[in-house]
């Protein structure tokens, strides 16, 4: 019995003695990992301190980061005269205005001029120690800049500035020309199916051509008044009567005379004689305004630019150029094309119009105009040959074995070149010995000769199948 006691009271003692030493270890352990960890905590400290000391550098190099400059450290025995730099001071002017070597008080030359106070132009709002002075008044002062950017609101108001004084020149061209330019009423007297009267009006623009002491004559197109019943200029709230003075079917011109002695005094002192510019010398993309009623409307501007060029119209011994711009089109519309000159280079027309310049503004240039214009306003003659032709492609004149000339397409009946005999299909070659190249070129050789004389003209004529030369003798006849 004592023996079990004994035994057991061993097993128990056994018991509690592990227990405690449990107990014992758990601490230690405890306070050797939180030891360990305060370790590792230390050692990657500085790992991480060492790895971002070495890559600091390079790391703001491949991120473009640049450090700030520190500011220059003053001295106080140094000399504070402030240096100029160049972007405060972009020309540097010799300190002596005579031009002799050095400056004032022995300054040596090339050093930039100074101001009474001693300071450079650029840098005297500021002194060395930092306080503010008066600037000095100088001969040629420039503004220099402030290195301030611009600010949004700035830029706005720099803008509207930029535009507002591009259409006041824009306007103030067109004010220029607008003098050379009137309102043309037309008025058609009819009688309708009931043989009641009754009368329409139209309006289009006139283009003052000729201005002298006895009339003024005004450019007008020959199908908005060839059927008129009455012609009136229209000036402010008067109103004059003009008439018909000379005209050109080909050309769809028409000049209108008004005495001077019913020309209103406002009108007479106000007008003055059109200005025409050389429309050979436009490009795609030059800028352009329309003036008159190119919109439908009298008195009315477009804005735009020239669109396109190389469109021609074939008519009776000439050829007229034509070109487009992205003005508004109207059926009621015509007026001219100015450039920013103050020029005409182009009058708006509708009779002209094909194809591709249906629905688009299209204008006849005034290279080819200008003769016309000045015979049709001092009745000068207009020579008359009688040949609707046109030019002949490279290729189609390879192909026939030639090197220059014009197709005939039509030959007007009555004509002298009609009379000469002439055919459709014939191919004009040579006038007067003179190779021609193109038919506005023909049209030049033309112009050079007056009503009455005889030219000798070479054709290239197809006869059963085979080409033959012939010459013919036309006698060119008035218009």
């Amino acid at each position: 019995m004592e023996n079990k006691n004994q035994k057991d009271s061993s097993d128990y003692q056994f018991i509690r003695e592990k227990v405690v030493s449990a107990r014992k270890r758990r601490w230690r352990k405890m306070l050797l990992w939180s030891a360990f960890t305060v370790f590792l905590a230390v050692l990657f400290g500085l790992i991480a301190r060492l790895v971002f000391l070495c890559s600091d550098e390079p790391l703001k190099r491949f991120l473009g980061i640049a450090e700030p400059s520190p500011g220059p450290s003053i001295n106080p025995e140094a000399d504070v005269s402030p240096t100029p730099f160049s972007i405060l001071s972009p020309t540097l002017q010799p300190a002596n205005p005579s031009g002799e070597p050095g400056g004032p008080e022995g300054t040596p030359s090339g050093r930039p001029d100074l101001t009474p106070g001693g300071l450079p132009e650029t840098t005297q709002g500021v002194q060395p120690s930092g306080a503010p002075v008066s600037p000095a008044p100088t001969a040629a002062a420039t503004p220099a800049p402030t290195g301030a950017p611009e600010t949004e609101e700035e830029r706005a108001k720099r803008v509207l500035a930029d535009y507002a004084a591009l259409f006041a020149a824009v306007q103030k061209i067109s004010g220029e020309v607008q003098r050379s330019l009137v309102t043309v009423e037309v008025v058609e007297d009819g009688v309708d199916w009931l043989e009641n009267p009754y009368e329409t009006k139209s309006q289009t623009t006139g283009i003052i051509v000729g201005k002298t002491e006895e009339q003024l004559l005004v450019l007008v197109n020959l199908d908005r008044v060839q059927d008129a019943s009455h012609i009136v200029i229209i000036c402010g709230s008067g109103s004059c009567e003009a008439e018909l003075w000379n005209y050109d079917r080909d050309y769809n011109l028409a000049v209108v005379r008004i005495p001077a002695e019913q020309v209103p005094r406002q009108l007479y002192y106000s007008a003055c004689e059109a200005v025409f510019g050389d429309s050979s010398l436009l490009q795609v993309g030059t800028p352009v305004m329309a003036l008159g009623n190119p919109n439908g409307y009298a008195g009315s501007m477009e804005l735009g630019m020239v669109t396109s060029r190389g469109s021609v119209f074939y008519i009776t011994d000439n050829s007229i150029d034509l070109f487009n711009t992205d003005t508004i089109d109207s059926t009621d519309g015509d007026g001219v094309i100015v450039n920013l000159k103050g020029e005409i280079v182009g009058i708006i027309t509708r009779t002209f119009k094909s194809g591709l310049n249906l629905p688009i503004c299209t204008a006849m240039g005034s290279a080819k105009l200008l003769d016309v214009i000045e015979k049709l306003s001092s009745g000068g003659d207009r020579i008359y040959f009688g040949v609707l032709g046109e030019d002949i492609p490279a290729a189609a004149l390879q192909e026939a074995g030639l090197s220059n000339g014009i197709y005939v397409t039509e030959v007007m009946t009555d004509s002298p070149a009609f009379e000469a005999g002439l055919k459709t299909g014939d191919i004009i070659l040579k006038v007067n010995g003179n190779n021609v190249y193109s038919y506005g070129g023909f049209h030049k050789m033309l112009s050079r000769h007056t009503p009455g004389e005889e030219l000798s003209v070479t054709v290239q004529r197809t006869v059963r199948m085979s080409p033959k030369q012939v010459e013919l003798k036309v006698l060119l006849a008035k218009k």
